[in-house]
């Protein structure tokens, strides 16, 4: 059993947070809002597939990729709470353009099965769909804020996880086409 002081360290009281390395930011920082979209966004995943019912044909398949694509959100985590300047980060496993092109990959076999419509989508069809298209919402803001990173904190070794995030809100989008 974990001890309760392993989970409760009182350490953020101040309102102040640790990245990887150690160094301490102040919770409201751009790194930690980031983080905090992202972890969003992968609890959501979590709703979402936890969710997928009987009803999806395809549902195994589409339960395992969204766990592949958790453990991508995890790795673009660890990305940006992990300063590149730091030891620590030449052990990380960085998205890279495979993790983009995987995407790619299954969004074209989803839009080959799906029907897009050329008008705006009301969310809502059903659960599922409308799940998946909250997903899409929530990986929109955690790509604007990993712009904002990059552009404001000059964090430019994160190209690869901004395109990932774009990539992942156009699956997403397909996806809940598809569960339509």
């Amino acid at each position: 059993m974990l001890d309760f002081e392993k989970v409760t360290t009182r350490g953020g009281d101040d309102g102040k947070a640790c990245l990887y390395d150690g160094t301490r930011l102040w919770k409201d920082d751009l790194l930690f809002e980031s983080l905090g979209d992202l972890d969003e966004l992968n609890s959501f995943l979590g709703v979402f597939k936890a969710s997928l019912g009987e009803r999806v044909p395809a549902e195994p398949r589409v339960r395992d990729e969204i766990d592949s694509i958790q453990s991508v959100v995890i790795r673009l985590c660890a990305m940006i709470a992990t300063p590149v300047s730091s030891a620590p980060y030449k052990n990380l496993d960085p998205v890279r353009q495979s993790d983009i092109d995987r995407l790619e990959t299954l969004e074209a076999a989803l839009l080959s099965r799906a029907e897009v419509p050329d008008t705006f989508v009301r969310p809502g069809a059903n659960r599922e769909a409308a799940l998946a298209d909250a997903a899409r919402s929530i990986c929109r803001r955690a790509e604007r804020r990993v712009v904002a990173c990059i552009r404001r904190c000059g964090l430019t070794h994160l190209g690869a996880c901004r395109s990932y995030l774009n990539r992942l809100s156009d699956y997403l989008f397909v996806l809940a086409r598809y569960l339509t």
